[in-house]
């Protein structure tokens, strides 16, 4: 499968809509009953480690993370990943995943 050309950079403040678009598209109406969800509630996500995925114009991928706290430990949770339908298997998820993961390390 050919892969289509992307680019992967902080989320801007204008792109959180489309951000939200994609990630009702891919997880469904049902997404805001799941526990991760729960737990995000309450809790602005952290801006440094919220990513994108574009071709041009068009978002095809998104993550980001949460402050949590596990006992008394400072944490971060993941997600929501997601990657437009059309846009899956050509390594998006893979390069959110890479670069976030360095930043938040």
């Amino acid at each position: 499968m050919l892969k289509q050309p992307f680019l992967v950079a902080l989320e801007a403040p204008h792109q959180s809509p489309l951000v939200e678009a994609l990630n009702d598209r891919a997880f469904g109406p049902g997404r805001f009953a799941k526990t991760a969800y729960r737990l995000r509630e309450g809790r602005e996500g952290l801006p440094e480690l919220a990513f994108v995925a574009t071709d041009g114009d068009v978002l095809c991928g998104s993550v980001r993370y949460w402050p949590v706290t596990i006992g008394e430990a400072p944490a971060l949770l993941l997600g929501p990943l997601a990657v437009h339908p059309e846009r899956q298997n050509q390594g998006i998820g893979k390069a959110l995943m890479e670069l976030s993961l360095e930043r938040a390390a």
